[in-house]
């Protein structure tokens, strides 16, 4: 899991049209792996600051972790955590299948990543016209620099190799087992946990699932005696992007200073209080009523 402060979708853009306006770049491209990360761009004009953004996902479901166990081997030797996240693995072998990077457009590259990602629905963001260029124009590097930068995937790739026929024709078998290997990213360190269990049921290992099963149950009951008027919505995965970023970070603060923080798994409850904060904006002064809520409940 990332460290740090989290990145808000109105900082990104603010910063993004900070950097357009003092002329800091002519065109970009962006690749967004997150769970839920075309929420970090669907309510935003990126085409006005000539970017072409594509993510891992759309704005409600979870992206998907890849070379999960028993498929997370490098040498022979297990490594204990997915290798990497399927639809940037995908992109990325993509275009290390291209050795002339500019044989291939941000089109085609987008359509092969798309049709690569089975788990999860790829979306694109911003000013199509980018997607004509090819990709060497946005991804290059230093020849130098070329083996440093891929020796960690060259070395994953040395036990499963061939993961690409060709610059148009995916090896099936290779495709089958990165989506079968693949698991939700929220539920990594379960699978983690589960599969440490099952290479050694020791008391310790099944202490460890116990203890991350019981976590999960508390933020479940939690979320849903809080806020019972949107969980039906967030299990229909109805919930939209927020738009009230001043009131979401409020809440998002006051659960963490309340409750702690949050983790993969409580993350996706995040969008509740997106929900919370769209039903406040009639009575902005009903926030406080919200914020007491969330101090209460831990």
């Amino acid at each position: 899991m990332p460290s740090g402060p989290y990145l808000y979708a109105d900082k990104l853009y603010e910063t993004v049209e900070n950097m357009h306006k003092n002329n800091m770049y002519k065109e970009m491209v962006m690749y967004m792996e997150a769970c839920e990360g075309g929420s970090m761009f669907e309510k935003f004009d990126y085409k006005k600051l000539d970017v072409y953004a594509t993510s891992a996902t759309n704005g409600k479901v979870s992206s998907w972790g890849t070379y999960c166990s028993p498929q997370d081997k490098v040498n022979g030797k297990s490594v204990g955590s997915c290798l990497g996240d399927l639809y940037s693995v995908n992109w990325m072998e993509d275009t290390e299948a291209h050795d002339k990077k500019y044989s291939e457009t941000l089109l085609t590259q987008y359509k092969n990543v798309k049709k690569a990602t089975t788990k999860s629905p790829v979306q694109e963001f911003g000013n199509l016209d980018i997607q004509k260029e090819p990709i060497g124009a946005f991804q290059s590097t230093q020849s130098g620099e070329v083996e440093k930068q891929h020796k960690f995937w060259n070395l994953i790739k040395s036990s499963t190799k061939s993961l690409v026929k060709d610059i148009f024709d995916v090896d099936e078998k290779m495709a089958y087992i990165k989506n079968e290997s693949a698991v939700d990213s929220r539920d990594i360190n379960l699978h983690y946990l589960y599969s440490q269990v099952m290479s050694n049921p020791s008391t310790e290992a099944t202490d460890a699932l116990t203890a991350a099963l019981n976590r999960r149950m508390v933020v479940d009951k939690r979320f849903n005696e809080m806020f019972p008027n949107h969980m039906e919505a967030f299990k229909n995965s109805e919930i939209s992007a927020p738009t009230d970023y001043g009131c979401y970070r409020t809440l998002i603060d006051t659960y963490e200073a309340s409750c702690g923080k949050f983790d993969d798994y409580s993350m996706k409850y995040m969008k509740i209080f997106a929900a919370e904060c769209e039903g406040l904006k009639s009575y902005p002064e009903h926030q406080v009523k919200s914020v007491e809520k969330i101090k209460s409940s831990c």
